[in-house]
């Protein structure tokens, strides 16, 4: 392969190495030879390193089981045998949000105002320890040391860029639960526990960080700004074994191979490598043109599944994994459209707005989100008169195209059973097959008494009526909130709110993803439904990836509500307004409820991060989406995940009509 081609895969599938490799191609203090040498290394490395040739890999299984490490009982024995036990402060006690640690030098730059700031934050950090050493000071620096230099060249206020990077790096950070509760007990045991690291933050800023987590750090800290020396170049360890005792065994744990695996042994110190959080995951995350927020997207999960504790069950795992940044990112869309296109009220459709509304009401809450209780099957009853195509295409297409049920029996089940002694009238037998062939025909028969299909449904119709006048009082623009994909439960309700209730307001639709057929052309057309992933028109390529099969089933299944879907709406004796409801097997809600909790998990991760850094932080839809239409194509994990989901489609409510989703 050319060394274009090389370099061309690095740069589409990771632009934070192929920066790296510019810089290291493009170094000239080094010598042509020797810099051109260094950057087919590095890029080389990496690409077998990432697999990047693996276009969309994606683990064949929970991703947190790859890669797994030792348990980390296994450890707590071991480390007893030492007398001071040292751990590394970033990427091991403590590990961060973000995939690539300069990009919390981009974020600083975002708060300081600052673009482009990465680059010059570490240019900075090598001047200032350039400088150190031309003084003979060692190479030690703080951040005092960096942000006088950036002064110098930027021009900002010392005290506010050291006081922003310390806050991006708090709101980044969280404890490492693999290595918190060992060090407790250690402590608890009277082992002599310390900290070492070549960080530029001081130890008081330090134990400020960890305080922030929750970890009260009591113990020593060992931090090369403030000895003056440094892990990599051996003498910080050389120093800590003088102070605390040469004849002490040692051991250090971190996640640096040169300085905190070689450096320490040369000391006679034991060590223990730690693995980044990040080295694991990267495999399995695109960086593409949204880097920071990507960064940070993947970096919840990274470190959330490859800290080395199993947190989250497997269901959990997956709502975590795949479906809590689509759920933060359509909730940040639906509030920037509300504002672009001044919706008074959101309508989160049952089932799948269930959890779009709680997470969009807890997080924006800025104009009225209220839950409506609707169903295909329940809409095509009061719509008949206004779209019987749509009543056809629910519920007689489907059953047609499986020809395994007679016309009565269709009808019947439909509840327009006294339709049938009409049809040996036009030439069709009651008692064939409903398929293909008869549609047409039966087609033209139901256009024919679509009056008395909405006489035999008055009841729902004069129900509904009711129901959703309740949502409808000073508003002049609704916004009907779904997640695809015909837009059918968007279009029936504005059929019947706009076309039988008559009421005068403007009503959109939002969606996910929208598929497009013969019936919601022209409503898309009208651009009276808007997406945020893509739709025929926009992200294209998304659109094309997305199999309107499967992974329709497995977003419905994570967007599902654990609670039965409505049947149909209904009045009782008194007048009042009734739901009546299908059965729901207990497994399905059962599964809905645990990817639901990963799902709030990830989401309440991620707007605690942007709350404590200042910023929105919106996904992108490709970010949300694209991790999705990859591992559903895993067949055979997305099988073991969900077995036991029962899928009804076709509005078919027989008890048989049941199918497990993996022989959907």
């Amino acid at each position: 392969m050319r060394w274009e081609r090389l370099v061309e895969i690095l740069q589409k599938n990771s632009p934070h190495d192929y920066e790296k490799y510019l810089s290291l191609l493009y170094n000239f203090e080094e010598s042509e030879y020797i810099r051109k040498i260094k950057a087919l290394k590095f890029v080389l490395n990496r690409i077998i390193k990432l697999r990047l040739y693996a276009d969309g890999k994606m683990p064949k299984r929970d991703e947190s089981r790859c890669g797994q490490r030792k348990n980390n009982r296994e450890y707590l024995s071991m480390l007893l045998k030492y007398d001071v036990i040292s751990f590394d402060l970033f990427d091991t006690l403590v590990i961060r949000n973000v995939m690539y640690y300069a990009d919390i030098y981009h974020l600083v730059g975002i708060k300081l105002g600052l673009y482009g700031f990465a680059n010059t934050r570490i240019k900075a950090e090598k001047e200032a320890i350039q400088r150190k050493a031309d003084c003979g000071l060692g190479e030690a620096v703080d951040l005092f040391d960096i942000y006088s230099i950036i002064q110098e060249w930027c021009d900002i206020d010392l005290d506010m860029g050291v006081s922003t990077e310390i806050a991006v790096e708090m709101a980044l950070c969280n404890i490492n639960p693999y290595w918190s509760g060992i060090i407790r007990q250690l402590v608890d045991l009277g082992k002599n526990v310390i900290i070492v690291s070549d960080s530029p933050l001081h130890s008081k800023e330090i134990r400020q960080l960890l305080n922030k987590t929750g970890f009260e750090w009591k113990g020593l800290i060992f931090v090369s700004c403030e000895c003056g020396m440094t892990k990599r170049s051996r003498i910080l360890y050389d120093h800590i074994k003088k102070l605390l005792g040469d004849q002490k065994k040692y051991v250090h744990v971190g996640a640096n191979n040169i300085s905190d695996v070689q450096a320490p042994k040369k000391c006679r110190w034991d060590s223990i490598y730690y693995e980044d959080v990040h080295e694991i995951g990267r495999p399995y995350r695109r960086i593409g043109k949204s880097i920071i927020v990507e960064s940070i997207a993947g970096g919840i999960i990274d470190t959330s599944l490859h800290n080395g504790v199993q947190e989250l069950s497997r269901l959990e795992e997956f709502g975590f994994n795949y479906f809590g940044r689509l759920y933060v990112g359509y909730c940040q869309w639906l509030n920037s459209l509300a504002k672009t296109e001044n919706i008074d009220k959101f309508l989160f459709v049952a089932r799948d707005g269930y959890l779009i509304r709680k997470i969009y009401r807890e997080r924006f809450g800025n104009i009225p989100a209220e839950y409506v209780y609707v169903s295909r099957y329940a809409l095509s009853q009061i719509v008949a008169v206004e779209n019987m195509e749509f009543y056809i295409r629910q519920n007689l297409l489907p059953k047609a195209m499986q020809g395994n049920a007679t016309i009565e029996e269709v009808f019947t089940q439909l509840q327009i059973e006294e339709l049938i002694s009409g049809l040996e009238l036009v030439g069709i037998k009651h008692n064939s097959l409903l398929c293909r062939k008869n549609l047409h025909a039966i087609r033209l028969f139901l256009y024919k008494n679509r009056n008395r299909i909405a006489k035999i449904f008055e009841v729902q119709c004069r129900a509904a009526e009711k129901y959703f006048e309740q949502y409808l009082d000073d508003c002049n623009k609704i916004c009907v909130v779904d997640v695809g994909w015909h837009g059918s439960c968007i279009m029936g309700i504005i059929d019947f709110i706009k076309k039988h209730m008559g009421w005068g307001g403007e009503v959109i639709g939002a969606q996910v993803g929208l598929e497009c057929d013969d019936l919601n052309i022209g409503f898309n057309a009208a651009d009276q439904i808007h997406v945020y992933a893509f739709s025929p028109t926009y992200n294209v390529e998304l659109y094309k990836q997305h199999d309107f099969g499967f992974i329709n089933v497995i977003d419905e299944i994570a967007f599902s509500a654990p609670e039965p879907s409505l049947l149909q709406y209904n009045l009782s004796d008194q007048g009042d307004i009734e739901l009546i409801f299908n059965e729901e097997p207990k497994e399905n809600m059962d599964i809905v409820r645990g990817i639901h909790c990963g799902v709030m998990k990830y989401v309440e991760k991620f707007y605690r991060i942007s709350d404590e850094l200042g910023l929105e932080l919106p996904i992108p839809a490709q970010v949300a989406y694209e991790p999705i239409v990859k591992v559903v194509k895993k067949r055979e994990y997305i099988n073991k995940l969900l077995h036991g989901y029962k899928v009804q489609r076709n509005c078919d409510t027989r008890e048989d009509s049941w199918k497990d989703v993996t022989h959907v």
